[in-house]
């Protein structure tokens, strides 16, 4: 080690070189070594457990951990530069410069957040900046995790009622020591605090190092606007800063993304989210902040007439109210209205044929379904959002009942109807969803990831909707990303989708689960499989626990699990789980279905890979029979269950057979062109079965 660089209450750091490499690296040591107590052992022990866990351009990455003389210690990439307040009082970077290396720093921490890792210490000492510009998030050693199956925890490391932090940058739930309030809006307050500095050179709160002080300034007063000290800073910048600096968690970001996401709109000169606290809502926090001098002054105001300020105040406050009510109202009864058409039509739909008393059990939910999409559809064209709301549920009711083609005309009808008028609520989130999801399974992949993009920025800007819809549908996006071989661009959405799930949605929550899961898929097919699985075992563990043993999520797991390990080559444990997942799909789903007949394809690939074709053939041949009957003829899992049943015979050898199963594939191609590679490919292998069986 040649020399020390930083010495806190973390531990030193000293600048060192690995003797295998010969590469420049920065070494932290514990202090007092093996004189540390037991809460500093553990600290410094998790610091290092969380650097393993961060894998970020912008966060200083973990090399190597040990311990030396009873001292512990851990290795990091060196960065060569200096701290961000040096780096700007050095460099003097432009605007535009300061928000780039900003933005850069959000995005770090969100990479944390979505790995449950919340900083606490954010503060421009913690801030690297290199040689080339480029910032390094810093120091996690006060960090809290949250529970994401790392198997290790803040909480027992600290004590409530004991402030954690710095002061100059700590939020109002961090002064008071309630550290079960801590959380990802946490980091966005002092993110907002580190942005106030850049914009105006100065702190939001004047400095203390008295907690009581620090608190008052934090509580009673409001940061000066930053125009007011910069005047070039406008509106929307000021609205953004002061959002992130909002003294109530709820009124803050609710992410470290989203607060990114609405500078990088202001950047763009498009709209942003964040908008101004109205007049009464700064009204009444003055109110309550100064009632002591404004009891003293109350006569006087009286006198001078603040009776009229006030009677006008209300005034203006009613009629806004007023109006407010009235469009409310009206959008109120025109949703009631149509929703009563709907309404009225579904009842009919499900009325019993006139004089039937006794013959409830022949009739049918399908015969309900097939006759309003017949019947009464066409009644309702000079209502087209009733029409499209009507087709909606009907496409919903389809696919529940595993009707997909009787459902995709309905939802792409609906979709097109809401598009054209401009409808972005919570009924054209789902219809978007059930069109992505009808063209996933036709293998238009890139038109399934346009409607998928469409609901994640529908359910993303719609305060309306239920907190579940923005990251279930960002899920729904990320499958598809990586599906198409999008995974950097996968992997991001789904941190972010992560991310808003753990700060606003239960732990078990089946959407916060569902994310788990898809997070465990990503890792196992990019080669982390020990990390993929067992974030599947804490998935699968927490959907028995909530569900029991028999739920379709347990399935799927399984299923996508029994992909990637027959794809490593450990068939063993790809059979038993796909035989789980059959298990459960035969309990849940009484007809057939998509879910089952890929499950079924899965096992058959298996079967064939062990050689045993004469059941694999059985299985592809079934398969097929169930999408067939739950999906139609043109889905891209009939052209691969045609392509699994030639190479069946191919494998048995040359002769007509196969060459008469690789006619069936082009022939479908031919007839279905979705994808003119596959077609290529498929004549190709039939010209080399007819090679092979005329020598």
């Amino acid at each position: 080690m040649s020399r020390l660089l930083h010495r806190g209450g973390q531990g030193s750091v000293y600048r060192a070189v690995q003797l295998s490499t010969g590469r420049d690296v920065a070494v932290k040591v514990l202090p007092g070594g093996p004189h540390a107590s037991e809460i500093e052992r553990r600290r410094f022990e998790r610091e290092a457990d969380i650097g393993a866990l961060l894998d970020h351009p912008n966060i200083v990455a973990l090399i190597d951990r040990g311990v030396s003389d009873g001292h512990p210690f851990f290795v990091m990439r060196f960065v060569e530069g200096e701290d961000l307040d040096a780096w700007v009082e050095r460099a003097r970077p432009s605007w535009r410069e300061r928000l780039d290396l900003f933005l850069a720093c959000c995005d770090a921490v969100t990479h944390a957040h979505a790995r449950g890792v919340i900083h606490r210490d954010l503060k421009p000492s913690n801030i690297r900046v290199d040689r080339a510009g480029q910032p390094h998030v810093v120091d996690f050693g006060l960090a809290k995790t949250l529970p994401l199956g790392m198997g290790f925890d803040a909480s027992s490391l600290t004590l409530d009622g004991h402030f954690v932090g710095t002061l100059a940058f700590a939020a109002p739930e961090q002064l008071l020591g309630d550290h079960a309030q801590v959380d990802a809006r946490t980091d966005v307050h002092a993110l907002g605090l580190i942005l106030y500095w850049l914009l105006t050179g100065r702190p939001a709160h004047p400095v203390t190092h008295d907690v009581a002080e620090a608190l008052q300034h934090v509580r009673a007063t409001e940061p000066v606007p930053p125009s007011r000290i910069v005047p070039k800073i406008d509106d929307e910048l000021d609205t953004i800063v002061l959002k992130a600096l909002a003294k109530e968690k709820d009124r803050r970001y609710a992410t470290v993304d989203a607060f990114a996401t609405d500078l990088r709109r202001h950047l763009a000169g498009e709209p942003i989210e964040a908008r101004r606290d109205s007049r009464w809502y700064v009204l009444r926090k003055t109110a309550r902040r100064y009632r002591l001098a404004l009891g003293v002054l109350a006569a006087f105001i009286v006198l001078l007439g603040a009776a009229i300020v006030a009677v006008w105040v209300q005034r203006n406050e009613a009629l806004r109210q007023e109006a407010r009510a009235r469009e409310e109202a009206e959008r109120a009864r025109v949703e009631a209205q149509s929703a009563q058409r709907v309404t009225d039509v579904m009842v009919e739909l499900f009325r019993l044929p006139e004089g039937q008393t006794d013959g409830a059990e022949s009739f049918r939910v399908l015969d309900a379904l097939e006759k309003g999409a017949h019947e009464s559809l066409p009644k309702l064209d000079a209502d087209p959002i009733v029409k499209a709301r009507l087709e909606a549920a009907l496409a919903r009711s389809f696919m529940a009942l595993g009707r997909h083609e009787e459902a995709r005309p309905l939802a792409e009808e609906s979709y097109r109807i809401f598009r054209e008028l401009g409808v972005r609520d919570r009924e054209f989130v789902r219809v978007a969803t059930a069109v992505g999801f009808q063209l996933k399974v036709r293998g238009h992949l890139d038109e399934a990831i346009v409607c998928y993009q469409e609901a994640v920025d529908a359910a993303r800007g719609n305060v309306e909707m239920p907190p579940q819809a923005l990251p279930a549908t960002m899920d729904n996006l990320a499958r598809m990303l990586e599906r198409t071989g999008r995974s950097d661009a996968a992997r991001e959405m789904l941190e972010e989708a992560l991310a808003i799930a753990r700060s606003t949605l239960p732990q078990d929550d089946r959407v916060t689960l569902d994310l788990i899961s898809d997070a465990s898929e990503i890792y196992g097919r990019h080669g982390r499989l020990a990390e993929g699985e067992a974030l599947r075992d804490q998935a699968l563990a927490a959907f028995r626990a909530k569900h029991g043993d028999t739920h379709v999520s347990i399935a799927n797991l399984l299923f996508h699990w029994s992909v990637i390990h027959q794809d490593v080559g450990q068939l063993e444990t790809a059979e038993q789980e796909i035989l789980e997942a059959l298990r459960i799909y035969a309990v849940v789903h009484r007809e057939a279905n998509s879910e089952t007949a890929e499950a079924r394809t899965c096992l058959g690939s298996i079967r064939f890979r062990q050689g045993r074709l004469d059941e694999a053939e059985a299985l592809f041949k079934q398969s097929l029979a169930e999408t067939r009957a739950s999906s139609g003829e043109a889905t891209a899992a009939i052209a691969q269950g045609l392509v699994n049943l030639a190479e069946v015979e191919e494998a048995r050898g040359p002769g007509p057979r196969a060459c008469a199963a690789w006619r069936d594939v082009v022939a479908w191609h031919e007839k279905h062109p979705v994808n003119p590679e596959q077609l290529a490919s498929a004549q190709a292998r039939l010209s080399a079965a007819e090679q092979a069986r005329a020598h």
